[in-house]
């Protein structure tokens, strides 16, 4: 591939010479445009030159005629004074002063005439300046003659410009179909290099990756064995060997390694600091555990024998009570009897069931809670020969 390299160096070259000739051609043109403005200028002023020239002659040829225009405004100034003088005679009966104001009339009269007659001389005549503006007409005409050679020669310039330009263009056309298939193998090679060059670093980045990972777990290894003894660290060897020929699932090694940083942590709160501490403290633990639940056994016998005593004693209880209400009804039946001559009088034991009121739990439902029953004594009696059947 170095001829293709070669040959496409030399085809910068060539780009670069066009890129030189573009520029060229671009300037020629800029001086072209240049000279065809003040071409243009010239040619305006050599026009408007000859303008000049035509009008000059024609106010000669006015000059040399009989005829002569005159300003309105001088005629009015003539009229002015004439009139001043003629009003001067209409209003004097002095003839002496009649025959000087017309003297004076003809006076001015024929100076205005004379005046404007003899008007301007020969250096500011028309026919004088006709002379300066044709030497101006043949240096316009020299400088046009100038400006159109130099046109000429740029016009030669750009032609020969233009011609390499082509050929130029043409022999690259040529190099680019020669060279198409060597530049797409280049780029074969470029985007096969850029694809190694992204794999080389991918491979890199996942190569870093694991040995932050491998230094990690060795470092978490190291904690395992301060937290709960050598055993860790012999295991992980163990289980290293007997797991070779298996490949773990990521997601359950990332699983593994939260429920390892979750006991880590509590064990750290629970301050283990060495394997056989934790293993003396988990001992201390069972054991009291151990005794602790011999103990409740044994409360839990002696509640169900109080339980049973309990049981037995109210069942006594009642039995005595309800015993106790039927001799008291005996004998009170019999004094009452004795007391008011008759009627009847007795005891009798009443049960009120009661229900507490209703009350809201931590979520805000209502909670209907147990009926209370409580036991009391009712006294009825009844006089002789009277409604009365109670004491209230």
């Amino acid at each position: 591939h170095k001829k293709v390299l070669d040959e496409m160096s030399k085809g910068d070259n060539n780009h670069t010479h066009l890129l030189e000739l573009e520029r060229l051609i671009g300037a020629t043109r800029h001086k072209k445009d240049l000279l065809m403005r003040d071409l243009g200028r010239l040619e305006g002023e050599m026009s408007y030159i000859k303008k000049t020239i035509e009008n000059k002659i024609k106010e000669a040829e006015k000059e040399n005629s009989s005829h002569k225009m005159i300003s309105l405004l001088h005629i009015e100034s003539l009229a002015k004074d004439v009139n001043e003088h003629l009003h001067a005679v209409l209003n004097s009966d002095n003839l002496e002063h009649v025959k000087n104001s017309a003297n004076e009339i003809k006076r001015l009269v024929s100076d205005f005439i004379h005046h404007h007659k003899n008007e301007g001389n020969e250096e500011n005549s028309p026919k004088t300046s006709i002379k300066s503006d044709e030497e101006d007409l043949l240096k316009v005409a020299s400088k046009i003659t100038e400006i159109e050679n130099n046109l000429k020669n740029i016009g030669i310039e750009e032609e020969g410009h233009h011609a390499k330009y082509q050929e130029l263009k043409a022999r690259i056309d040529k190099d680019k179909e020669n060279n198409v298939e060597s530049e797409k193998a280049i780029l074969r090679i470029m985007s096969r290099q850029n694809e190694i060059h992204g794999l080389l670093h991918s491979i890199k980045a996942e190569n870093d990756r694991l040995s932050l990972e491998k230094a990690d777990y060795d470092r978490e290894l190291q904690e395992a064995g301060m937290l709960i003894g050598r055993e860790a660290i012999a295991f992980y060897e163990e289980d290293i060997a007997s797991h070779m020929d298996s490949v773990e699932a990521r997601n359950i090694q990332v699983e593994r390694r939260r429920a390892i940083e979750k006991s880590k942590i509590r064990l750290e709160e629970m301050g283990g600091a060495g394997g056989q501490e934790v293993m003396k403290e988990y001992k201390d633990a069972e054991e009291r555990d151990s005794f602790l639940m011999k103990e409740l056994e044994d409360l839990m016998k002696s509640s169900e024998t109080l339980n049973a005593l309990i049981a037995d004693l109210t069942e006594k209880l009642n039995e005595m009570f309800k015993d106790g209400i039927k001799k008291i009804n005996t004998e009170f039946d019999r004094f009452f009897k004795l007391m008011f001559g008759g009627g009847e009088a007795r005891l009798e034991i009443i049960k009120e069931v009661k229900k507490k009121r209703k009350s809201e739990d931590e979520d805000g439902t209502l909670v209907q809670e147990d009926e209370e029953v409580r036991e009391g004594i009712d006294i009825h009696v009844a006089l002789p020969h009277k409604r009365t059947k109670g004491l209230m």
